[in-house]
């Protein structure tokens, strides 16, 4: 039946936003902590987990079609009491863990924003005479020719 799809779905969506959300504390804390050691382990784990997310998301619309655009709790309407108070009560703890886990992420960027440009206002002063030079993720300094730049090192 597509409520039990749906239950279940919600379930595993909630679980696994709770997780992004603890993982992303846990990167906030270390980048604040300046534990750089694991930080791109992490990044490639909330990736995963986003696309997991999207997987679930996609699940969920499959197994509780909305026909007319009309919204999650237009179509949890139709169903019995019960299972319409729990579809909806699980959909909401959703939607507040993701705006949480939202604000977190948001929270996490302006950090690492701030941090960067602190670097940049540094390393500006330090080293009046280096700026506009690329160096390599191995630290040496890089060729002024762009022409065979490729980003994130894949077309």
């Amino acid at each position: 039946m597509e409520y039990e799809k749906c239950r279940d779905i919600l379930f595993e969506q909630l679980d696994l936003v709770r997780r992004i959300g603890a993982l992303q504390d846990r990167v906030y804390r270390e980048a604040v902590g300046q534990d750089w050691a694991g930080i791109e382990e992490h990044f490639a784990v909330l990736d995963g987990y986003g696309r997991e997310l999207a997987a679930l998301e996609e699940r969920r619309e499959k197994a509780f079609p909305d026909d007319g655009g009309r919204g999650f709790y237009f179509l949890a309407a139709r169903l019995a009491e019960p299972g319409r108070r729990e579809l909806s009560d699980l959909y909401r703890k959703l939607k507040l863990e993701m705006l949480r886990v939202k604000a977190g992420g948001e929270a996490l960027t302006g950090f690492i924003a701030a941090s960067r440009a602190a670097l940049t206002a540094l390393f500006q002063a330090a080293f009046p005479s280096g700026p506009g030079k690329t160096y390599s993720p191995q630290g040496t300094q890089a060729s002024g020719d762009l022409r065979s730049m490729v980003v994130n090192q894949s077309f």
